[in-house]
């Protein structure tokens, strides 16, 4: 079979000296799926980014091979906290501007503002590395709490899957970050076509947008990453085969 790897896509097992015909002996994914590279597709994307909300059983349950979970993982959770960054950025940008005109200075004071706007995005850019490791490290811990679990009650752990449950568990990052960031951004411009007063619940949002958006997000991502990769490794977990 041309283009066929020797190593089980899913789970890394050294598929030499078993039929091409064959499942995987390590991880039961079928022959395609363990020996035929899928590249990853925008619908393939799309199906689970909408499968983690319809189905999120489904998504943690699918195949994915070992480079695509990879990237999966990856781009999930740059664009999730770069629109988190996002949602958190523009109203503040707003409430400068704001500011501004609340004090007649809106085009003399221009500069100032976008000033201020290149530094909260810089700051946001700059937030982005550090969320994406304390993602990583909050599904790194909750799945290997989630082996832990299994091992004492007597269920086999494919360490090849924790993967591919961390990949499907980063599509509810970017479900969450999604609306958060429509919310936000939405309620910025109705602030900056209104012009609301300061004091007004606009301007509250808007000048406490970490408050009332980022660490709600942040919290909410977070949790849900630790909830659906202990749920995705319970899942792939099985009974411990009896020693002979």
């Amino acid at each position: 079979m041309a283009g066929t790897a020797t190593e089980c896509l899913i789970c890394g097992y050294d598929l030499a000296g078993i039929g091409e015909s064959a499942p995987c002996p390590e991880c039961g994914a079928g022959p395609d799926e363990a020996r035929v590279p899928t590249p990853l597709t925008l619908g393939r994307w799309v199906r689970g980014f909408v499968g983690i909300v319809v189905s999120p059983r489904w998504v943690l349950q699918r195949q994915t091979g070992r480079r695509e979970a990879w990237l999966v993982l990856a781009a999930n959770l740059f664009a999730a906290w770069a629109l988190i960054g996002v949602a958190v950025t523009a109203p503040a940008i707003v409430e400068n501007l704001n500011d501004n005109r609340r004090g007649g200075a809106a085009l003399e004071a221009l500069g100032a503002v976008v000033l201020a706007a290149l530094v909260h995005l810089a700051a946001m850019v700059a937030s982005i590395v550090p969320a994406i490791i304390v993602s990583v490290g909050t599904l790194a811990f909750a799945g290997g709490v989630a082996a832990a679990g299994c091992r004492v009650v007597g269920c086999r752990v494919r360490w090849g899957r924790i993967l591919a449950s961390a990949a499907a568990a980063s599509y509810a990052a970017v479900a969450i970050a999604v609306p958060t960031a429509g919310v936000s951004v939405g309620a910025g411009i109705v602030a900056l076509l209104t012009f609301d007063g300061a004091g007004s619940p606009l301007s509250w949002f808007t000048s406490g947008s970490m408050v009332y958006v980022g660490a709600p997000a942040i919290m909410a991502i977070l949790g849900t990453l630790a909830v659906l990769m202990v749920w995705g490794v319970c899942l792939d977990a099985a009974p411990t085969p009896p020693s002979a």
